[in-house]
């Protein structure tokens, strides 16, 4: 068991060689994340831990592979909000110009 200070530098734990495995895949933690291990007082970083050496956490995504969130059934939402959309878009023209003649006409008078 051990307990690990987070990346927000609180301390955490305990927390057992397979979870640290978990979320070194998980990419949670990585090989400079400090651990203390039960019945030590020393903290380390995984890398330092013998069952942890060799593992290596998982590469960076690339710039690309990141992939839009699922919409859930809501794919035709847009087509419900579209015409009430366009209809108020219309008659925010259709007054800013009765404004404007409006306007004219009063100065033409």
């Amino acid at each position: 068991m051990f307990k690990i200070i987070g990346a927000d530098g609180k301390e955490y734990g305990p927390v057992s060689l397979d979870q640290l495995r978990q979320w070194m895949s998980e990419g949670r933690v990585n090989l400079q994340t400090k651990v203390l291990p039960e019945g030590t007082t020393e903290w380390i970083s995984i890398a330092q831990v013998p069952e942890l050496a060799g593992a290596t956490p998982p590469p960076p995504p690339s710039p690309g592979a990141f992939q839009a969130a699922p919409t859930y059934g809501n794919e035709d939402a847009a087509a419900k909000v579209k015409g009430p959309a366009i209809f108020i878009l219309v008659l925010a023209i259709l007054d800013v110009l009765d404004d404007e003649i409006s306007r004219n006409a009063r100065a033409a008078a």
